[in-house]
């Protein structure tokens, strides 16, 4: 079907066929173009799909750039689009798509490519396409070879100043001085809201406090809404698109991971107080507790050399709920929040009990926390001030009973719970 190698078979139907799609859905000819938001297909296209009389209702219509200061009113029409990948696999997607006469049959656009995680790779040598699954860690590690094309010497995946950070990125200015980046790397299929700058903001600030880096950036795969981009003006962050970054190194490039690159290690079982390790928190993501996670929480791990992880903080483009699985499993102590009676904290925590993992509980009222656990060890806080003093105390015992019995004073006193 192909009348060139650049093109790529697809198959098209009508949302809701997707059991069927590959096996009765219309097939057809698609170009790539990322520069395009939205996917275009032909008139003929649709009408194929659903059939000769089909006609989109005046309400679907979208008003689209024109040319001058006049927009063109274009309909929209969800389709399913099955893409094929280099793997054999067969990604499928329902999507609006913007009806018009184009080139090819389907112009794939920038909204399904990254609904899916799909990047395209072309091969000149052997003449041919290919889509393939653009992942998490795929996404990191082209940032970071994007920042190495640009002479910086880049680490990975470390603990900062108490925080867990993706890239630190070093360059050396003519004048001698170097200047450290803190990169964040955010592989979102929706565009990064304000509330993810303003937190990183935050962290920027404390790493800058303590001398750890000179200024932060957010790399995102989708883009960011009006209200990110006012906040990072605000605060000083810079905001760019992994499309941008690509056009800041000149020429071909290919991301491989480097020979020398620095990742930090897997966090090992057991923790002397030298490297007390990550400690995972379970609080409700309320703007009430944000001073407790930022200041009472975050600030004391730091305190101890710790690094320190919130759900919210966590990069995923699967189900969230694995993702804090293997954090919790990951973790060293977990620290959960309790006073507000939140059911997703609750099973968190069980969670981390089936699991033996050592759990600091945290409330500022013991009546707030169910019988189960009224138990166990809690710390009853009325301030910040309190919360961080009792906070540090624990997590010191905490760690120094999981010390090996022959580095330890004492044999290992067991867990405070």
């Amino acid at each position: 079907m192909k009348d060139n190698w650049q093109t790529l078979d697809v198959h098209l139907g009508r949302p809701g066929a997707k059991r069927g799609l590959m096996r009765s859905g219309v097939r057809a000819m698609a170009v790539v173009d990322t520069g395009s938001e939205l996917t275009i297909v032909s008139g003929d296209v649709l009408r194929r799909v659903y059939g000769p009389d089909f006609q989109p209702t005046a309400e679907s219509h979208v008003y689209v750039s024109g040319i001058g200061d006049h927009p063109i009113a274009m309909p929209i029409v969800p389709l399913l689009v099955g893409l094929p990948t280099s793997n054999g696999e067969t990604v499928t997607a329902q999507v609006d798509c913007v009806v018009a006469d184009v080139a090819k049959e389907v112009l794939l656009g920038a909204n399904i490519m990254s609904l899916l995680g799909l990047e395209l790779r072309v091969d000149y040598r052997q003449k041919r396409v290919q889509l393939e699954r653009y992942t998490w860690e795929r996404f990191e590690e082209e940032v970071a070879s994007l920042y190495r094309s640009m002479g910086a010497s880049v680490k990975q995946n470390l603990n900062l100043g108490g925080f867990q950070v993706d890239l630190l990125a070093e360059e050396e200015t003519q004048s001698g001085q170097r200047l450290r980046l803190l990169v964040e790397c955010k592989f979102y299929k929706d565009m990064v809201g304000n509330r993810v700058v303003n937190d990183f903001a935050r962290v920027v600030a404390s790493l800058r406090e303590s001398h750890h880096v000179d200024r932060g950036a957010i790399v995102a795969h989708r883009g960011f809404t009006q209200d990110a981009t006012l906040v990072a003006q605000n605060t000083g962050i810079e905001l760019v698109t992994l499309d941008d970054l690509r056009q800041r190194v000149p020429g071909p490039r290919e991301v491989v991971p480097p020979a020398n690159k620095t990742r930090a290690q897997p966090v090992p079982s057991r923790h002397s107080l030298d490297t007390p390790g990550r400690f995972f928190v379970v609080m409700p993501f309320l703007p009430e507790m944000e001073d407790v996670y930022h200041l009472g929480i975050r600030e004391t791990v730091q305190n101890i050399g710790g690094a320190c992880e919130r759900a919210d903080e966590i990069q995923h483009t699967g189900g969230i709920l694995q993702k804090i699985y293997d954090s919790i499993h990951g973790a060293t102590i977990i620290i959960a929040e309790v006073s507000q009676q939140n059911p997703n904290v609750f099973y968190e925590i069980g969670f981390a009990h089936a699991l033996d993992k050592p759990v600091v509980l945290l409330t500022r009222d013991i009546a707030s926390s169910p019988f189960d656990l009224r138990g166990y060890n809690h710390i009853v806080y009325k301030s910040i001030v309190e919360l961080k003093k009792s906070l540090e105390s624990m997590l010191r015992q905490l760690l120094k009973a999981a010390e090996p019995a022959d580095e330890a004073d004492e044999p290992a006193a067991g867990t405070l719970l």
